[in-house]
């Protein structure tokens, strides 16, 4: 039932359990489509990500999405068109595990594709982070989650505490910020980025639940 609505599905898998790390993000075809790259790009590196179409995309994929997607390593997508079937599973940074393009008859309602892959061994999330416990327990949230762009990329991971926000002359801002972003927690980084780096932002007044 989760896939009876047309369009673009997009799975992240753990690469040494097999693990789902977010719930399948469902693009409408085809003002959403354009979304794709950015979410693509917030995967780290090594994750393996399963596409899927479903029903129909109408009008296919757009160019620029299309230039991306072979970018990464597949194949078919610049084919991938009206009544199409697409899936495509591969390791993002690496290889395709498994791509398919079909047409099924009209009457076909339902299209199966079983995909088998080798998951990674001696897996270590960003082992060349600090082992303090700041960091520990990023790398163990990292390890669960996906989606959240630099705050877990093990070369340039955003810095939390080490921010050089310019202070604003005479300051008399004496409550905090707050905000509510429920089930959106990737979502709610990028919002508590733009704060964090707004000029004036004290970070003794900030605390997240």
């Amino acid at each position: 039932d989760e896939y009876d609505t047309s369009g673009l599905y997009i799975t992240v898998l753990h690469e040494a359990s097999g693990s789902v790390l977010s719930s399948t993000r469902h693009l409408q075809p085809y003002s959403e489509l354009r979304r794709l790259i950015q979410i693509l790009e917030l995967i780290q590196p090594g994750r393996i990500v399963s596409i899927m179409t479903v029903c129909d995309l109408d009008f296919g994929l757009p160019v620029e999405v299309r230039s991306y997607l072979c970018s990464l390593g597949s194949v078919m997508c610049e084919t991938v068109g009206r009544g199409m079937i697409w899936t495509w599973s591969f390791i993002k940074g690496g290889y395709t595990i498994a791509e398919s393009l079909t047409v099924p008859p009209p009457d076909v309602q339902h299209h199966q594709i079983h995909v088998s892959l080798v998951l990674a061994s001696n897996h270590e999330f960003c082992e060349k982070w600090p082992h303090s416990e700041q960091w520990v327990l990023r790398r163990r949230f990292c390890d669960q989650y996906e989606f959240f762009g630099d705050l877990c990329s093990c070369t340039e991971p955003f810095d939390l505490t080490n921010l050089n926000a310019p202070q604003m002359v005479g300051n008399q801002l004496l409550k905090t910020p707050i905000m509510v972003i429920a089930s959106r927690v990737p979502a709610f980084y990028r919002n508590l980025k733009t704060v964090m780096t707004a000029e004036g932002f004290i970070k003794s007044r900030l605390e997240v639940f």
